[in-house]
């Protein structure tokens, strides 16, 4: 006769419980001392950037997300940075997975306030704005901005040139050989009728794409965007423009493959390749856009109203950029744009 089956022993039951509080409790240990630590380095990262002459400033910070994710809420953030670029916000959200912390998601959910070096500034606000950041292995990291459904006013002088936009979107990639890719797009905005752009295109939606690359892209470092622009232009740095493509009205404008530097003083140097449409508006809509100086832009656009390139096929022309000065062919037609 068989011996009767063994009851399992308790101990073996409640191994599996014991196992999942433990990790529980562990799991809760480690998520609070991250949580401290994100607290600090939030300050600490604020006071290195102060050093380097950015304004920083939030009333509070407040981290969440237990258990799976890291969330940081700050209110009335503000960063600027030492060339004039800044970006207030009166709630900016940062989210990231708390078992990969390796991209952080921002997320501003009422507005935000884009300052210009010029001293004017912009409040922006739309059904999303958002942005992410990821790959801090790699120069340059994973950047994505992106806007839906857009609405821009300003907020001192000036109507702000684009009123509304339906998409917005830049990204920077990193790329093999020590390069970074850039994108840009703005699709359908609506341009200011009192700006110069909108006297040339009228009530017809405006879009603008731009893509290419720059070279030494590990030596983009320094102290806010005019550091970052001298150390690049130093190690020998260029912007390969790949395609690009501005539809304003009845002026289409596409810019060739071409190469530019920014000069010791921020300008820029080497010749913009283009064909344009209705080459004195498409012109005149580089300069609305400041992709070169509005002056430029109106000398350049008389230029071709003179010599009759308004009609016909597409015209193919190149603005050539030296010594602070933009010229067609030998003649200057006024200052080059700048990088910084």
């Amino acid at each position: 006769m068989s011996d009767p089956a063994r009851k399992p022993r308790r101990s073996l039951v409640l191994l599996p419980f014991f196992l999942v509080g433990a990790l529980a409790i562990g799991w809760t240990v480690y998520w609070f001392i991250a949580r401290e630590k994100i607290e600090a380095g939030l300050e600490i990262n604020a006071a290195a950037l102060r050093d380097q002459g950015y304004k920083v400033a939030w009333s509070e910070a407040v981290v969440s997300g237990y258990p799976f994710r890291f969330e940081v809420t700050l209110k009335d953030a503000v960063i600027t940075e030492p060339g004039g670029w800044g970006l207030a916000a009166p709630v900016l959200e940062a989210a990231t997975a708390a078992y990969a912390p390796g991209v952080i998601a921002l997320v501003a959910p009422e507005r935000v306030v884009l300052s210009l070096p010029d001293g004017q500034s912009l409040e922006i606000t739309g059904r999303v704005l958002r942005a992410s950041i990821g790959g801090y292995d790699k120069t340059p990291p994973r950047v994505s901005i992106e806007g839906v459904e857009l609405a821009v006013a300003s907020r001192d002088r000036d109507t702000a040139l684009f009123t509304t936009l339906e998409r917005f979107q830049a990204h920077l990639r990193p790329a093999p050989e020590n390069r970074g890719r850039v994108y840009l797009s703005v699709e359908n905005a609506k341009v200011a009728d009192s700006s110069l752009l909108g006297r040339i295109v009228g009530d017809r939606p405006v879009s603008v794409r731009v893509a290419g690359e720059v070279t030494e892209a590990s030596s983009m470092r320094g102290a806010g965007w005019p550091g970052v622009v001298k150390s690049w232009s130093e190690a020998g740095g260029v912007l390969d423009l790949r395609e690009g493509n501005l539809s304003a009205g009845n002026a289409v404008l596409d810019i060739k493959p071409t190469r530019m530097a920014a000069d010791a003083k921020g300008h820029a140097g080497g010749a913009l390749s283009l064909s344009l449409t209705k080459a004195s508006a498409g012109l005149m809509a580089l300069g609305a856009i400041g992709v070169i100086p509005d002056e430029t832009a109106k000398a350049a656009g008389e230029w071709a109203d003179k010599l009759g390139m308004d009609g016909g096929p597409a015209l193919s022309a190149t603005l050539i950029f030296r010594d602070g000065k933009t010229y067609i062919g030998p003649l200057p037609v006024g200052p080059a744009p700048r990088f910084y």
